[in-house]
């Protein structure tokens, strides 16, 4: 009995590596604003269920949707920049970077503009898991920087989110957020501020500072708000503190 143990774990643990030798690799791409190619229209002629890694020159200056992707990779060479429309947005939700039903998704070294319009910079909904936003510098709009809702689940790391209207991060529907390492200010004199708004949702967050608000973090009805130190993504070391700098 033992031998035949022995045997079937041999066979679970060499198909195992199979299958994980068998994974597709990351296909490569890179998209060039400044000589008038489109991320969003390279997006949308690729098949969402395969990997890629889309790096983007420029400034591209157009509503970019990540809908029903998996294991993407969006990654800004030097300066790249998504600069939000001043027409066309439609007459649904959408931002500047609209990322929908999407699983494993990193967006990482961009600057994201926003403006006067009534949509955000960037929107991640309907059900969105394992979306990690990294090293991005979020300015300008009314309409607030990052808003995520519909039971998604979102990591928010290195991320600069300055004067972008009422809200830095907006957090609804029961999604589930963690956000570390990371900069929400105003430096404006004009209306009413508030960092983190949450409703009916989860926020973890440490080594985050918050700096000119009305208000720091706003919890609704069903929210929890946690000051935890985690590891999930990267290694606590420094100072962990949340800061709240009025």
């Amino acid at each position: 009995m033992k031998r035949l143990v022995s045997g079937v774990s041999i066979l679970f643990l060499a198909l195992t590596y199979a299958a994980a030798a068998l994974q597709p690799a990351s296909t490569a791409i890179t998209v060039d604003c400044s000589k008038g190619q489109s991320l969003n229209q390279t997006l949308a002629k690729l098949n969402p269920e395969t990997p890629y890694t889309v790096s983007v020159n420029g400034t591209c200056t157009e509503w970019v949707q990540v809908i029903g992707f998996h294991n993407l990779v969006l990654k800004a060479l030097p300066g790249a920049t998504l600069v939000q429309p001043s027409t066309g947005g439609g007459s649904l939700f959408n931002a500047t970077l609209y990322i929908e039903s999407s699983q494993s998704v990193q967006v990482e070294g961009f600057s994201v503009q926003g403006n006067s319009g009534a949509l955000a910079n960037i929107g991640i909904g309907h059900g969105s898991t394992d979306i990690r936003l990294r090293s991005l510098n979020v300015q300008g709009g009314n309409a607030g920087g990052i808003i995520i809702f519909e039971n998604s689940q979102v990591s928010i790391a290195y991320v600069h989110v300055q004067d972008v209207g009422f809200q830095s991060v907006g957090i609804y529907d029961s999604s589930d957020v963690h956000v570390e390492h990371c900069l929400f200010e105003n430096t404006t004199s004009d209306g009413w501020h508030q960092a983190i708004s949450v409703g009916a949702s989860h926020v973890t967050m440490y080594a985050t500072t918050i700096r000119n608000m009305q208000q720091a973090i706003g919890g609704g009805a069903n929210s929890i708000i946690d000051l935890v130190v985690y590891n999930t993504y990267y290694a606590a070391s420094g100072n962990t503190d949340a800061v709240i700098d009025i």
